[in-house]
């Protein structure tokens, strides 16, 4: 399914054929399952927040706009799942729990493996400690841009900024990003 499919089906439903709903669950709950577990590294919490994303996919769906893609509105909605559940959370205390059952598990399976192995896995794992402990707002301009691969018009879009300052916002994120690497013992070739 192409770009132009995901708005067709998107346009279908703001006009009220829900059937399209169910495709582009099926096509982004992965997506955006990934998206939310690297702002998080809870795997538990990202699946509930791609859940609220699509239910206020489906509760807002008539704010659709068809000159957007489909796509960056879907990101855009859950941008504002994760800053609301942080809202919601930063209160309570800490939202992101550095040590997920994730991160446990791999750590658990890379002592059996060769060193090379081990040696990706430990990288691998310092670079998601490192990523957790970046601003939200860096985060998400990280995982937006280098994981999600949207274009950066649309990343700026969302973000409410130029392209040219979202390449500042990008440039800054990864400078920090690789400075708190180093910090927690990473190799500065980042």
């Amino acid at each position: 399914m192409d770009v132009a499919e995901d708005d067709r089906l998107m346009t279908a439903a703001k006009l009220g054929d829900l059937d399209g709903i169910a495709v582009l669950f099926e096509k982004y709950h992965q997506p955006l399952l990934g998206f939310f577990r690297r702002l998080s590294g809870q795997a538990q919490l990202s699946e509930d927040l791609a859940q609220e994303t699509f239910w206020r996919i489906l509760r807002y769906r008539k704010s659709y706009d068809p000159r957007r893609s489909f796509r960056a509105w879907m990101y855009q909605i859950a941008r504002n799942v994760m800053n609301d559940h942080g809202r919601k959370t930063t209160r309570a205390g800490r939202i992101f729990d550095d040590r997920s059952s994730e991160e446990a598990e791999l750590r658990a399976r890379s002592a059996s493996d060769v060193s090379g192995e081990v040696e990706r896995s430990d990288r691998a794992e310092l670079l998601r400690t490192a990523l957790s402990q970046l601003p939200l707002e860096k985060r998400e301009v990280i995982v937006l841009c280098r994981f999600e691969e949207l274009p950066q018009a649309e990343i700026a879009r969302m973000l409410g900024c130029s392209v040219g300052a979202l390449k500042v916002r990008l440039f800054r994120a990864l400078k920090d990003l690789k400075d708190v690497f180093v910090e927690l013992g990473g190799e500065p070739a980042l």
